[in-house]
C-alpha cells in the first residue's frame, strides 16, 4: 500500500503543475488586449514559483516528521515529476485546444523562463530538438526510479513484502499435535501484552509502533518472534532496515537474555 501510495503522490504533484499552467494556456485564448497578456504573463512567472512550492513543502514535512520516509518520497517525487510530467503534458495540452502532436513537432513558444540583460524575466522558445529528447528522457528516467527493486535498494522499503499467509493442512496439524501434545500457542492475554509491551520499551520501540503491533494481533512474546521484518516495518511503518534490527535485538533478548 505504501508503494501505491507513493505512486500516486507522484503522479498528482505533475499534474497539479501541468495543470495549473493550462489554466494559464485557456485563459489568454483569443486575448489581444496588452494589459492582460501582462497579467496572464505574471500569472505564469508566479504560478513557477508555486509549484517549486508544490513539490519543496512534501519534502520539508517529511523530514521535519517523518525522516524516515523522507528518501523514500524523494525517489516517488523524482520519479513521479519525471515520469507522469509527459504524459500530463500531452492531456493538458490536448485538452486545451491544441494537439500534442503539434507541441511536439513545432516547439512551445516562452517555454521557458531565463533572466534577462536588464533584470526582468523573459521567455525563451523551447524547439522540437530540445523537447522530443527532454520527454523521452523523463519517462524513462521515471521508469528507472519508480521500479520496487530500486527503491528497495535505495531507502530499505521493499514495496513487495506482504505478510504471507500460509496455510496448514490438517494432516500437519494433527501430525504436530500428536507428536507434541503439550506444547501450545501462547493464548494472549493482558499479562502477555503486558510483557510484550515492557520487552519493547526495554528495547526503545516508539509507543505509535508498539500499539501498532498489538492492534495488529501481535499479542504475545512469541507472537513478535515469529514475524518477520518485513511484516513489522509493514506494521509499524519503520524502514526495512530498523525494523530488521529490531528483530535481531528481539531474537537475542528472547533467547540468550540480551546478549
Amino acid at each position: 500500500m505504501r508503494y501505491a501510495r507513493g505512486i500516486l503522490i507522484g503522479a498528482i504533484l505533475p499534474g497539479i503543475i501541468m495543470g495549473g499552467f493550462a489554466v494559464i494556456k485557456l485563459a489568454g485564448f483569443g486575448v489581444t488586449d496588452a494589459a492582460v497578456l501582462q497579467t496572464l504573463w505574471s500569472t505564469f512567472q508566479l504560478w513557477i514559483f508555486v509549484s517549486i512550492a508544490v513539490l519543496v513543502v512534501p519534502l520539508v514535512i517529511a523530514y521535519a516528521k517523518y525522516r524516515d520516509t523522507f528518501r523514500e518520497l524523494l525517489l516517488f517525487e523524482i520519479g513521479g515529476l519525471a515520469f507522469f510530467t509527459p504524459l500530463w503534458f500531452a492531456l493538458f495540452t490536448d485538452l486545451s485546444g491544441v494537439s500534442w502532436v503539434t507541441v511536439v513537432k513545432y516547439g512551445i513558444e516562452d517555454g521557458l523562463v531565463f533572466l534577462g540583460s536588464d533584470g526582468s524575466l523573459i521567455g525563451v522558445d523551447v524547439g522540437p530538438v530540445i523537447l522530443i529528447p527532454l520527454l523521452l528522457a523523463l519517462l524513462v528516467i521515471g521508469l528507472v526510479l519508480l521500479r520496487p527493486s530500486f527503491i528497495e535498494e535505495h531507502t530499505g522499503y521493499a514495496p513487495s513484502a506482504a505478510p504471507v499467509a500460509v496455510k496448514e493442512s490438517t494432516e500437519t496439524r494433527s501430525s504436530v499435535a500428536t507428536e507434541m501434545p503439550e506444547v501450545d500457542r501462547p493464548v494472549p492475554s493482558d499479562d502477555t501484552v503486558a510483557e510484550l509491551r515492557k520487552l519493547l520499551q526495554g528495547l526503545s520501540v516508539s509507543p505509535t509502533a508498539i500499539e501498532a503491533l498489538i492492534e495488529s494481533d501481535v499479542r504475545t512474546v512469541t507472537d513478535l518472534v515469529a514475524t518477520s521484518a518485513g511484516q513489522i516495518a509493514d506494521i509499524t511503518g519503520m524502514n526495512i532496515q530498523v525494523a530488521r534490527d529490531l528483530q535481531v535485538a528481539i531474537q537475542k533478548h528472547v533467547w540468550y537474555g540480551g546478549l
